[in-house]
């Protein structure tokens, strides 16, 4: 589906969009699908919607959310179609814009469809999930229960991962929620947190591409371990290594303000370095629910790892190396005979062989292997994220193809 623009004017329409190839089709005949745009740039709007099908177009109307114009339509035929939101001012109607998306109906379903579809439906529904009212203390962020700021992360993600980032066209509907979700973070979580050297890691600011070396580090939220990484990955994939050195952040809180987006990310990566646990005889650690923990959590420190893993590829920020080293060995002691991983030890008599073949545990092992740099999972220079939801998948087919078609939370 793409989305295409007729007309420069006060009044600007955008519509969702869903790929930049019109053969990425999402669209099934005689499926009912949902469309929407938004409009801005006058006081007040009358709307209508038209569609290549020779079905009539809508009345003119006033929207009643200008962030959210949607409606319905099936397409009969399998081919090529088109469905245009039109606004324009009812003061001034020269004052018009309209969006088209073009899309690719289908007669016969297949998975790439599916999947298109599925992306299409997960992003709208993110993006009608974003706190609009600007009195509200988390306004720009999503919501997500009643943790906004790891829900904003993850929104983020979703967003940036399938295009749709700070370098987008500012036609693209989706790229405001991401400024807006940014600086939400930005503006709320971020806390100084002054480092030592760690009995294990030793300086966690060593290893940085333009080490500032001021023992301070940037945590979001919590000293829970799963909130900073999910804000971190969202930063260093907000845009390009060029945009995240350039973009200067200055949303109110004082610990980031006239800091780049690459500084920022960072501090935070030295954060998390400084907050891997520090025991065990400095041979195996990770990172659980707090910092510094002596028993690390498979499910917990996934993220840290993954958030490491994530500012190396996308801005090239290496962490300490030391950091890798303790998860190696942590990896290889977590690990069962059966290949899973077990989710911590202070639970491994009693879940560690039924757990470390049913939850997703297994999943932050590999996850987390591909961080450390363990020679089976150097495969490619991929994103560390599209390799974990490979291994998701795999995790999937194995629970199936073992007759259990069930996830088991970690």
């Amino acid at each position: 589906m793409l989305a295409m623009s007729s007309v420069e004017a006060a009044v600007n329409v955008r519509v969702q969009p869903s790929g930049d190839n019109v053969t990425t089709a999402y669209a099934l005949s005689g499926e009912q699908r949902i469309l929407f745009g938004n409009v801005e740039g006058a006081a007040a709007y009358e709307c209508r919607w038209q569609f290549s099908d020779g079905t009539p177009a809508t009345l003119w109307a006033a929207p009643g959310a200008t962030r959210f114009i949607n409606t319905t339509h099936t397409y009969a035929s399998a081919a090529p179609h088109w469905a245009r939101l039109t606004c324009r001012d009812p003061g001034n109607i020269a004052d018009t814009d309209s969006e088209t998306i073009n899309m690719l109906v289908i007669g016969t379903d297949n998975l790439n469809r599916q999947k298109n579809d599925a992306i299409d439906d997960g992003l709208r529904y993110s993006y009608n999930r974003i706190v609009t009212n600007p009195a509200s203390s988390v306004y720009g962020c999503f919501y997500g229960s009643g943790q906004y700021g790891a829900s904003t992360g993850m929104a983020l993600l979703a967003f940036e991962n399938h295009g749709h980032n700070l370098d987008s066209n500012d036609e693209d509907i989706y790229k405001a929620v991401v400024e807006e979700g940014l600086a939400c973070i930005l503006r709320v979580y971020p806390a100084h947190i002054n480092m030592t050297n760690q009995a294990c890691v030793g300086d966690p600011e060593l290893g940085d591409t333009d080490a500032d070396d001021d023992n301070k580090g940037l945590r979001f939220q919590s000293t829970n371990q799963y909130y900073t990484p999910f804000m971190m990955m969202a930063i260093v994939n907000a845009g390009s290594l060029a945009t995240g050195q350039s973009h200067v952040v200055n949303y109110g809180n004082a610990a980031v303000n006239g800091m780049t987006l690459y500084d920022i990310a960072v501090d935070t990566k030295d954060y998390l370095v400084w907050s891997q646990g520090d025991a065990n005889s400095c041979v195996r650690n990770g990172w659980r629910y707090w910092e510094h923990s002596a028993g690390p959590d498979n499910s917990v420190n996934q993220w840290p790892a993954l958030a490491l893993a994530e500012a190396a590829a996308r801005w090239q920020i290496d962490a300490n190396p030391a950091a890798k080293t303790q998860q190696l060995g942590w990896l290889n002691y977590s690990q069962h005979s059966s290949g899973g991983f077990c989710l911590h030890l202070l639970r491994w008599s009693q879940l560690c062989s039924y757990r470390c073949r049913r939850d997703l545990s297994p999943v932050g092992g590999y996850t987390s292997h591909r961080y450390a740099g363990s020679e089976c999972f150097q495969l490619s220079r991929k994103s560390v994220l599209e390799q974990r939801q490979q291994a998701q998948f795999l995790l999937h087919v194995w629970l199936l193809q073992g007759n259990e078609a069930l996830w088991y939370s970690g």
